[in-house]
């Protein structure tokens, strides 16, 4: 590519893109350095602003997208602000607007809609769950059969590990009765803290969210750490005592085979 080409488009996008807009952006630029010129109405800086505006419309259209039960509850106006404030720390740094929207999670903690509505950060970070759970790669799950071909002596020592789409996920307000309240009928009425534990992963090509208790919780928990099969049966037999134990805990295992949450290949504790 011709190198001042380049640079006149990089300098285009550092202006288009710029967090503070247009005006401060082009500070200590003269006329001439300005990589679009006026026409017979508009400065170069109007001429700018609408690329501007054009772009922040695109951003936050591809937000709203991402985020429609935050979108949904916030309003179109408190959506707009909010995207508005989010992206001056956190601006779009791709040509693809896929990651744009990661941080906004974390933001909303400190944001006064997050203030407003305290179980928002929590609400956009399972509809950001939802996005990674649908764009995760495809893996060869584990089947009943292939597990079955593995020696039971070696079953303490299994590590499972999850296909890339399930994600776990807590929080202290009922997050997935919301968005699916606001999916269904477009609003909510009054919300309680209430203890959510979430499962979220990705069949063929729909992702589903199941609550989870705290005991299944605590034991998908040890799998994601990459614990054994033998310490997941550990849990139960300080409670019913071995032979039941292992009973439970391969009950557990076979209802989660055939949800496909497993990949296909296995390790060994130790090696």
């Amino acid at each position: 590519m011709n190198s001042h080409l380049q640079k006149t488009e990089e300098l285009l996008w550092n202006f288009i893109t710029a967090p503070e807009g247009v005006q401060k952006a082009i500070e200590g630029h003269s006329d001439a350095d300005l990589p679009i010129r006026p026409s017979t109405s508009l400065s170069p800086v109007e001429r700018l602003d609408i690329y501007a505006n054009m772009y922040f419309y695109r951003i936050l259209d591809s937000l709203r997208e991402d985020f429609p039960a935050v979108s949904k509850i916030t309003g179109d106006a408190g959506f707009h602000s909010l995207i508005t404030d989010y992206l001056i720390p956190h601006p779009s740094t791709s040509y693809t607007l896929r990651n744009a929207g990661k941080n906004l999670p974390e933001f909303l903690k400190t944001h006064p809609l997050g203030g407003k509505y305290p179980f928002l950060p929590d609400l956009a970070c399972l509809e950001w769950l939802l996005i990674e759970s649908f764009d995760a790669p495809d893996n060869p799950v584990l089947s009943a059969t292939g597990l079955k071909a593995i020696p039971p002596d070696q079953w303490p020592r299994l590590i499972f590990k999850f296909v890339d789409s399930c994600h776990l996920m807590e929080s202290g307000w009922p997050v997935g009765e919301i968005h699916r309240k606001v999916k269904e009928r477009g609003k909510i009425g009054p919300v309680k803290p209430s203890p959510n534990k979430l499962r979220i992963w990705r069949r063929e090509f729909k992702v589903y969210t199941r609550l989870v208790d705290d005991e299944e919780y605590a034991l998908l928990k040890q799998i994601e750490r990459g614990k054994p099969f033998g310490d997941l049966c550990q849990v139960y037999v300080r409670k019913t005592g071995f032979k039941k134990a292992v009973q439970t805990a391969a009950a557990k295992l076979s209802g989660w085979l055939k949800e496909e949450l497993f990949q296909s290949t296995l390790k060994t504790d130790g090696g």
